[in-house]
C-alpha cells in the first residue's frame, strides 16, 4: 500500500528529474542546451539556411549564364560564387540536414532518455555553424574560394592561387567534417548501447537503420577528405609536395582521396533518404513495411559497395582499362540493393491501405525522383558515356555524331598527308619528343577542329605502324607501351606524351 510519505518522495523524484533533463533558462542558457531535440533543430534550421543562401548564390550564376556575353558578374566573382554554392550544398546542407533529423529523431526511435554524448553533438553544431559563418564572411570580403568546391591541384596549389582563397576552402572542410564525425559516434553510440529494453536490433525502425550505416560510412569517407584538404593547406604554407607535380608530388592522390570520400557522400545523403521513404510509406499504407530483414541488408550492402566504386569520377584522367571497367561494373550492380528497396516499397503499398495525404505524396514524388536517378546515373557511370560528357563540349560531340562517316574519311586523308610530309629532325628520330611532335603536328596543326582523342589515336595507329617513316614500328610500339603504363601517374611534360596530351587538353 502506498503511503503518503511514498508519494512525497515520488513526487520530489520527479521534479528532481525535471530539473536535471530540463532546458537552461536564458540567453546563456540557449548557447548551453544539450537536449537532442533542440540540438536536431538547430541543424535542420542551420542549414536550411545555408541552402537559402546557396540558391541565392544558384540564382546570381544564372542570371549570368541567362545571355551571351552578360556582364553581370566578373570572371573572378563568377568562380567565388560557383565554388561557394558548391561548397555550401555539400558540406552545409546535404550532410548536415540528414545527420540533424537523426539527431532528433533517434533517440525517440530507440526509446533514450537523451542522446549520446550531448555536449559532443553540441560542440559539432557550433562547428558546423562557424564554418558556415566563415565561409561566408571569407566570400564577403572577396576572399572566398575560386577553385571549385572539390578544389583541385594543380589549379588550387600556390603557384596557380597565391591568395588565401583555397586556404579558406581547405579551413571549411576541417570545421565541417570534425562536426560531422562527432555526430556519427554520438548516433552509432545511441543506436546501440541505449536502446530500450526489449528493443532488438531487428525491431528498430528502418530509419534508424539508415542513420546507422549512414554514421558508419562518415566514419572511414569523412578522414578522407580531411587528410586531402590538409595535405592542400601543408603544400600551400608549408612547402611540402604532395600534391606539385613539379616536385614528383601526384596530382591524382587528391582525386582518389577526394572522391573516395566524394562518392561515400552521395549515399551518406541517399541512405538517410531512403530510411524517409520506408517510414512514412509504411506509415501511409497502414501496414509493416513488407521485406524488412532485405531493406536492411540492402542499406548495408549499399554502404559496402558505395566505396568501391569512386574512380567513376575519374574516367577522363587516364587510368588503365581494367580500372575503368571494374569501376564501371561496380557502378552498375550498387543499382541493385536499391532496386530490392523499390521492390519492397511497391509490396508495402500494394498490401496496404494508402492514405493519400500529404507527406505520402511527397514520398511518392521522392519515389520517383530516386527511380529516374539510378536509371541515369547507372548510365553516366559507363566509360564511354562519362569521357564524352567530361572531355568535350556537347556541341562537338553532337556534331561529330551526325557526320562521322565523312569527318573519318578527312580525318584519314589529312593523316596520310602528314605521314607523306612531315619529318623530324634527325636529331629527334626517336623517342617521346618524336612522338609528341608528330602527335602534335596532327592534333594542333593539321586537325585543330577534331576531337583530341579521335586525332591522337589515329596519329598513334599511323606511327606504330610505320608507315610514316619516323621509325621501326617496334621501338615505337614499346614506347608508347611504357608510356601509356606511366601516363596515368604522371602530368609532367616532360615524362610521357599520353601525360602531355593531357594537359594540354587540360589547358
Amino acid at each position: 500500500m502506498t503511503t503518503k510519505s511514498d508519494l512525497v518522495a515520488l513526487e520530489e523524484d520527479f521534479h528532481g528529474l525535471e530539473r536535471t533533463w530540463r532546458d537552461p533558462s536564458g540567453l546563456l542558457g540557449w548557447f548551453l542546451h544539450v537536449d537532442h531535440k533542440s540540438l536536431g533543430r538547430r541543424y535542420l534550421v542551420t542549414a536550411f539556411s545555408f541552402f537559402l543562401l546557396a540558391g541565392l548564390l544558384a540564382a546570381l550564376m544564372r542570371l549570368q549564364l541567362s545571355r551571351p556575353d552578360n556582364s553581370f558578374l566578373s570572371p573572378d566573382l563568377y568562380n567565388q560564387i560557383f565554388t561557394t554554392h558548391g561548397t555550401t550544398m555539400m558540406f552545409l546542407f546535404a550532410v548536415p540536414v540528414m545527420q540533424g533529423l537523426g539527431i532528433y529523431f533517434l533517440p525517440l526511435m530507440v526509446g533514450a532518455r537523451a542522446i549520446a554524448f550531448p555536449r559532443l553533438v553540441a560542440f559539432s553544431y557550433w562547428m558546423f555553424l562557424f564554418g558556415g559563418i566563415f565561409l561566408y564572411v571569407s566570400f564577403l570580403l572577396n576572399a572566398g574560394p575560386d577553385v571549385g568546391w572539390f578544389s583541385y591541384p594543380p589549379l588550387a596549389e600556390s603557384l596557380y592561387t597565391p591568395s588565401k582563397r583555397a586556404d579558406v576552402w581547405a579551413q571549411l572542410i576541417t570545421f565541417t567534417e570534425v562536426a560531422s564525425l562527432a555526430v556519427a559516434v554520438s548516433l552509432i553510440t545511441t543506436a546501440f548501447k541505449l536502446r530500450a529494453p526489449g528493443m532488438t536490433l531487428n525491431r528498430v525502425p528502418i530509419f534508424v537503420w539508415a542513420q546507422v550505416v549512414t554514421s558508419f560510412m562518415v566514419l572511414f569517407a569523412m578522414p578522407s577528405v580531411m587528410l586531402a584538404s590538409t595535405a592542400l593547406i601543408l603544400d600551400r604554407l608549408v612547402g611540402t609536395h604532395f600534391f606539385d607535380v613539379e616536385h614528383r608530388g601526384d596530382a591524382l592522390l587528391y582525386q582518389h582521396l577526394f572522391w573516395f570520400f566524394g562518392h561515400p557522400e552521395v549515399y551518406i545523403i541517399f541512405i538517410p533518404g531512403t530510411g524517409l521513404v520506408s517510414t512514412i510509406l509504411s506509415t501511409f499504407s497502414r501496414r509493416p513495411i513488407f521485406g524488412y530483414l532485405a531493406i536492411a541488408l540492402s542499406l548495408v550492402s549499399t554502404a559496402f559497395m558505395g566505396f568501391g566504386l569512386w574512380v567513376h569520377h575519374m574516367f577522363a584522367t587516364g587510368i588503365p582499362q581494367l580500372g575503368r571497367s571494374f569501376f564501371t561494373a561496380a557502378s552498375i550492380v550498387i543499382a541493385l540493393p536499391t532496386g530490392i528497396q523499390f521492390f519492397c516499397w511497391i509490396a508495402t503499398m500494394w498490401s496496404g491501405r494508402i492514405v493519400l495525404k500529404t507527406p505520402m505524396l511527397w514520398i511518392l514524388g521522392f519515389f520517383g525522383i530516386f527511380l529516374i536517378g539510378g536509371l541515369t546515373g547507372v548510365m553516366l557511370a559507363a566509360v564511354p558515356v562519362n569521357i564524352q560528357v567530361h572531355d568535350t563540349f556537347f556541341r562537338r560531340a553532337l556534331s561529330l555524331r551526325v557526320d562521322r562517316r565523312r569527318r573519318v574519311s578527312a580525318l584519314r586523308r589529312n593523316l596520310l598527308l602528314v605521314s607523306k610530309n612531315y619529318r623530324p629532325a634527325p636529331e629527334r628520330a626517336n623517342g617521346s619528343d618524336c612522338i609528341r611532335a608528330h602527335v602534335r603536328r596532327v592534333q594542333h596543326d593539321v586537325l585543330p577542329d577534331a576531337h583530341p582523342r579521335i586525332a591522337r589515336d589515329a596519329a598513334q595507329n599511323l606511327y606504330l605502324s610505320g608507315s610514316d617513316g619516323l621509325g621501326k614500328a617496334e621501338p615505337a610500339r614499346e614506347h608508347w607501351r611504357c608510356a601509356h603504363d606511366a601516363g596515368s601517374h604522371c602530368l609532367s611534360l616532360r615524362c610521357c606524351p599520353r601525360a602531355s596530351l593531357g594537359r594540354a587538353r587540360a589547358r
